[in-house]
C-alpha cells in the first residue's frame, strides 16, 4: 500500500516510515499540511497518517482537504489529547461523511497494524 505520514515531529515520522516499510508498504513523509496536500496532488495514496497538531493547520482542517482531494484515502488521525473543540470539529467532520480511524499516541505497533487492517472494513 501507499501510505502517507504526516507528523512534524521527526522521531514519530521515522518510526513510522521504518514500521511500514518492514511491512512491505510505500510510505512517503510530509512534515505540515502545505507539503501533504502537494504530496496528495501528486500520488495515489490509500492511507494518511495525519497529526492533530501540525505547524500550519490542524488535523481536522487537513482531513476535510485530503478528504476532497483523495476521498479513497482511508485516513488515521494519531494525537496526544483530544480537547472538546476538537471533538466538535471531528464531529462534523464526520456528519459531512468523512471517515477516519483514531490512533493516541504513543501508539505501538500493533494499533499501527489494527489501524491499517480497519481500512478493509472502510
Amino acid at each position: 500500500m501507499n501510505i502517507l505520514i504526516i507528523d512534524d515531529i521527526q522521531e514519530i515520522r521515522e518510526g513510522l516510515h521504518k514500521l511500514l516499510s518492514s511491512h512491505g508498504h510505500t510510505a512517503d513523509i510530509a512534515t505540515n499540511g502545505k507539503e501533504s496536500i502537494i504530496r496528495i496532488k501528486l500520488k495515489k495514496y490509500d492511507i494518511a497518517f495525519v497529526d492533530m497538531i501540525l505547524p500550519d493547520t490542524n488535523g481536522v482542517n487537513l482531513m476535510k482537504k485530503i478528504n476532497v482531494l483523495s476521498p479513497s484515502t482511508f485516513l488515521i488521525l494519531t494525537y496526544d489529547k483530544l480537547d472538546e473543540n476538537l471533538r466538535i470539529k471531528l464531529g462534523e467532520f464526520m456528519k459531512a461523511g468523512g471517515h477516519f480511524h483514531f490512533l493516541e499516541k504513543p501508539f505501538s505497533e500493533n494499533e499501527i497494524i489494527r489501524a491499517i487492517e480497519s481500512r478493509k472494513t472502510y
